[in-house]
């Protein structure tokens, strides 16, 4: 017969098991209130792609510039120039200006709909709902998870297109302009991966328990002053302010440890890039 310890073990790797299947289908149902906008997402896309070429077209500009318009004397190529790069400027103005637009409707639009979705999802669950689960849960829930979700629309999501293009035009210009140099700086930034896979899961396993204890204070607010005088009544008012203040504590040691786990992820993903730096230093000075 298999020990207690032993059962909770094995739920406790069956609990985990299932979150990480979880995780994917979660994100698919997230990211299937964008599909309706899928003309916006192209817009987005089309923006943010303008943007990151004509960032990584200017420095190449300045490049050729200086080294072939400037000790020439041909005074077309100069004033040719210069307008190419007024309209360098006027298409990364137009870009930005496009991407900031076109991004607010479409997270703005899917928000909508996720919180549209989700009233009526409660409003189906009636009142055995609400005798099961605390109203405190529910209200923290849709104060925290719900602003979490849309944060993906916000902020994650188009940080990950964002990133994900420039990164594509970043490798292919560095690759069409010195194999060699690509060769030795790549291997820097991979440096990452030595340590960065761990320090973002730790760091988004913590935020996860801050989120929950979040929700558990919250939800310790609502009771407490739902019970404010059923605590007055028995003259329990110093032992419910001692339980909250046991909530505000447990909160702020999860902060403490997220805030930790962030700090060094982000010190990981710079170091990277400081290695690479001095390896491109060493490289052409040798």
């Amino acid at each position: 017969m298999d020990s207690p310890a032993a059962r909770k073990s094995e739920s406790d790797s069956g609990s985990r098991s299932d979150n990480k299947k979880g995780l994917l289908p979660v994100y698919l149902w997230t990211l299937s209130y964008v599909k309706p906008y899928l003309g916006l997402l192209a817009l987005v896309v089309l923006s943010l792609a303008l943007v990151s070429a004509v960032e990584l077209a200017i420095p190449k500009f300045f490049q050729f510039f200086i080294d072939s318009v400037i000790p020439g004397t041909s005074q077309s190529s100069f004033l040719g120039m210069v307008i190419f790069f007024v309209a360098l400027l006027a298409a990364l103005l137009a870009g930005q200006a496009g991407f900031n637009v076109f991004q607010r409707q479409l997270q703005e639009r899917a928000s909508r709909d996720l919180q549209l979705s989700i009233f009526k999802q409660i409003r189906k669950l009636g009142f055995a709902y609400y005798e099961r689960n605390p109203v405190g849960e529910t209200l923290a829930f849709l104060n925290t998870e719900v602003a979490s979700i849309q944060n993906l629309y916000r902020q994650s999501f188009p940080s990950l297109l964002n990133g994900l293009l420039f990164s594509i035009l970043s490798v292919a210009v560095m690759l069409s302009t010195s194999l060699h140099l690509s060769m030795v700086v790549l291997p820097s930034f991979l440096l990452y991966y030595l340590f960065g896979p761990a320090l973002e899961k730790k760091a988004s396993l913590e935020g996860k328990k801050l989120a929950a204890l979040r929700i558990e204070e919250n939800r310790k607010v609502y009771d407490s002053v739902s019970s404010l005088t059923e605590v007055r009544a028995y003259g329990a008012e110093s032992w419910d302010s001692q339980r909250y203040l046991d909530k505000v504590e447990e909160h702020n040691r999860g902060m403490i440890r997220t805030y930790w786990f962030a700090y060094w992820r982000g010190t990981n993903r710079r170091l990277s890039y400081y290695i690479g730096a001095i390896v491109i230093f060493f490289t052409d000075t040798i």
